[in-house]
């Protein structure tokens, strides 16, 4: 039992996600532990509260890229003054607020002939955190084609104050910017758990014991028509010390299968063009 490797794919198959590491279990037979385990370190606080987010960001990246699309409107909702009352208990109003908006975007997405899916959170619901407002992520309305066109729609559906909209650009690097974008703000700062309907799917995912060979190589054998998403790919170590590589292979226009060499992270034969994420929203 050399290895574990777990993949992890969209179900249109545009994003997979391949995750190799060895474990006291799984390891390349013969070798002690002490031959491929890092010595035991204090994990400070801070470092295990990166660690944690950013598998929660990849975690949330994996469910908008598996449940959106590109053009998918990306929503900041806002309340106009006279709509959110100082004083009120911010979380549950703008929380019952969100709910209420969600069973009206149901109700027209149904009218059009559109299922709706979405993900959403709230932020600066704690006092002295700003003005509270929510994030949304829905499904495409294909009728729809700009940015101008979503706000007026939504703004009247809202009906307490601005709703802005960017449409989600459906790339690796979109979702997983646009997950940091959500979740950037903790429960303690004001912020809430992401919240995604019922109706959204997680990505597929094996896991399997690799048998056929003793190690993992840092070469990775990249399929026809796909590249490796080098901003998202890393190599490391797993929480118990034991190597580990994280790869993210992304579709893209036609190419022949190629190898990727992770120690130098570039190829070894001529790349294809990767395309580069949005910057979404920074208020």
């Amino acid at each position: 039992m050399p290895y574990i490797q777990k993949n992890r794919e969209t179900r249109d198959k545009k994003i997979i996600v391949i995750d190799k590491y060895y474990s006291f279990m799984a390891r390349p037979k013969g070798k002690k532990l002490k031959e491929i385990r890092n010595p035991k370190e204090n994990v400070s606080p801070e470092d295990l509260k990166k660690r944690n987010r950013r598998r929660a960001t990849e975690r949330v990246a994996l469910m908008i890229a598996n449940n959106f699309v590109e053009g998918s409107p990306y929503l900041t909702v806002t309340y106009d003054k006279e709509n959110l009352t100082a004083g009120e208990e911010l979380e549950t109003r703008v929380k019952k607020d969100l709910r209420n908006f969600e069973d009206r975007l149901k109700r027209f997405y149904k009218k059009q002939g559109v299922e709706l899916k979405y993900a959403a959170t709230v932020e600066n619901v704690m006092p002295g955190r700003g003005r509270a407002h929510a994030h949304l992520i829905l499904s495409i309305l294909p009728e729809v084609k700009t940015d101008r066109e979503y706000e007026r729609i939504f703004t009247k559906i809202w009906g307490k104050g601005h709703v802005r909209v960017e449409q989600y650009g459906g790339e690796a690097t979109d979702a997983t910017r646009l997950a940091a974008y959500f979740m950037k703000q903790e429960k303690a700062d004001g912020g809430a758990r992401m919240n995604f309907s019922r109706n959204c799917d997680p990505p597929a995912e094996k896991k399997r014991e690799i048998r056929r060979s003793e190690s993992f190589s840092h070469r990775i054998n990249v399929p026809k028509g796909y590249f490796v998403n080098k901003e998202l790919t890393f190599k490391g170590l797993t929480d118990g010390g034991y190597p580990c590589q994280h790869i993210v292979l992304e579709q893209c226009e036609e190419t022949d299968r190629r190898i990727y060499d992770m120690k130098q992270g570039k190829y070894m034969e001529t790349t294809c063009h990767q395309p580069k994420g949005r910057d979404y929203f920074k208020g």
